[in-house]
């Protein structure tokens, strides 16, 4: 006989794979639409990761933002770049995020740390991105408040 609690994950578990299955098929046919890019989704599904170093070997960004930022969100954050190409501010994150956070208070340590970044300004070179673009970078540096899982 299943328990209260054997139930209970049961019925969390079902739920989870019913909004995936639903994102998924929406993503899906948003993507066919040409409503948003296969390179976002893609990138959002699979977290595309850098590592904290720049061509001259030296670090992207400093301890100043190491100190606050999980290397794993760090990693996607950097990993962003690849799509600069489409996004530009994307290339630019690095320098933005090391140049603020070397301040007492910087905009983009106390975004990571709100509850809800997603409700916010976002700062710096992230303030003119689109609603898909803020997606993106949400599911890069707060991936608890975009999840696909």
């Amino acid at each position: 006989m299943a328990t209260d609690s054997s139930k209970a994950t049961s019925t969390t578990k079902l739920t989870r794979s019913i909004l995936l299955t639903r994102s998924l098929f929406a993503l899906t046919l948003q993507m066919k639409d040409g409503v948003i890019d296969k390179r976002y989704v893609d990138t959002m599904l699979y977290n595309k990761l850098k590592d904290n170093v720049g061509e001259d070997g030296e670090p992207l960004v400093g301890e100043h933002v190491t100190d606050w930022i999980p290397e794993l969100n760090l990693k996607q954050v950097l990993g962003l770049e690849e799509l600069s190409d489409m996004v530009p501010a994307f290339g630019e994150l690095a320098t933005d995020i090391g140049s603020d956070a070397s301040k007492e208070s910087g905009v983009w340590k106390d975004f990571f740390n709100h509850a809800t970044p997603e409700d916010i300004e976002f700062p710096g070179v992230a303030r003119g991105l689109s609603a898909q673009q803020k997606m993106v970078l949400i599911r890069a540096i707060r991936p608890d408040r975009a999840t696909f899982r």
